[in-house]
């Protein structure tokens, strides 16, 4: 068996090992300890390209999944993920993410040799990965992930990045939603297509949403899901101040508020918010049924959420305002904004 392998891998015994293995099979061999120094091995190794590369996830400076991110945005060199013992969402995650096998920490020998030998044994494409892509108006440069138009830097989100990166290496080929999960959402939480629609594919990417809670459990619930699940970009404050100034100065899609936050309610915020964003919809968490809330202010919030909160009713409930927005109303309700701005 020939080939060069690069095995990034930060204990010390575990990539001696692996090496002792691969160098006995006649493999040519590197190591890095972690992602940082892999990548740039990788990055110097051409124009002798790496043949395969062996990569654990949990690495300093830069995990695993980044790299895995990074190498396939340059070449379709076979990957081989290190996964520690029964995370199967890693493998998952991994397979998802591009790489063409795993292996369940600790491992045989004889199971490492043989699924090198099979990936080495795969046909691969003959011709290299463009690194920059060019069509007089668009450019690109996909190793450094830099994209200008007309001259002009674009900035891009990662999941941005990797659509426009897997549009410009399939041209003229009509990608299923199937196939858009794998290139370019990692869908590692097994979402489905369903959640990829062509048609406003623009505007689902760029969903922004403001979480405000202090309590950190239910931030955490709220940021995990919405990230996660929805894929939008959320921001999360613990501070009403904070959140108002965000509001001002910058474009959302929603706001999810506690009712109780600390220095201002979730009912003042919720009025000082209708002044500064009267467009901007939001949607009120609480624990209790609002029988005493005066109904003139209830009535600007376009959502309500009741503890505990069920997964299903937060994701329809962020989903269907995005891309609206509120109709505007005199009937606004008054406060010192001065105060808390």
């Amino acid at each position: 068996m020939k080939g060069r392998v690069l095995v990034i891998e930060d204990d010390q015994d575990i990539s001696l090992g692996i090496r002792t293995v691969l160098s006995r099979q006649g493999l040519e061999v590197d190591s890095s300890a972690d992602g940082k120094q892999g990548l740039r091995a990788f990055h110097l190794a051409r124009p002798e390209p790496f043949d395969l590369v062996v990569l654990d996830i949990g690495l300093p400076a830069m995990d695993g999944w980044a790299v895995l991110e990074r190498i396939r945005d340059l070449s379709d060199v076979p990957v081989l993920i290190l996964t520690a013992h029964g995370q199967e969402g890693d493998k998952v995650r991994g397979l998802h993410g591009g790489a063409d096998d795993y292996l369940t920490k600790p491992f045989g020998n004889r199971e490492l040799a043989a699924r090198v030998e099979a990936l080495l044994r795969r046909p691969r494409a003959g011709q290299p990965r463009p690194e920059v892509y060019d069509d007089g108006r668009l450019l690109v440069r996909l190793s450094a992930r830099e994209v200008s138009v007309g001259g002009a830097p674009v900035a891009l989100t990662p999941t941005e990045f990797r659509l426009l990166a897997a549009l410009i290496r399939h041209p003229g080929q009509t990608l299923t939603p199937d196939q858009l999960l794998k290139l370019a959402w990692n869908d590692p939480l097994g979402v489905g297509p369903d959640r990829v629609k062509i048609g406003g594919m623009g505007e689902e990417i760029r969903a922004r949403i403001l979480v405000v809670e202090d309590d950190p459990e239910a931030a955490l619930f709220l940021v995990h899901v919405l990230a996660n699940r929805c894929r939008f970009e959320v921001i999360h404050t613990a501070d009403p101040v904070t959140a108002l100034r965000l509001a001002a100065d910058e474009h959302w899609d929603l706001v999810v508020t506690d009712l109780d936050l600390p220095g201002m309610t979730g009912l003042e915020l919720l009025g000082a918010l209708r002044r500064v964003a009267p467009a901007l919809p939001v949607a009120v968490v609480s624990a209790h049924v609002l029988d005493g809330v005066p109904g003139g202010l209830l009535g600007h919030a376009d959502h309500y959420l009741e503890r505990p909160l069920r997964v299903d009713r937060l994701i329809e409930t962020a989903t269907a305002p995005i891309g609206r927005r509120r109709p505007l109303s005199d009937d606004l309700p008054r406060g010192n904004l001065r105060a808390w701005l």
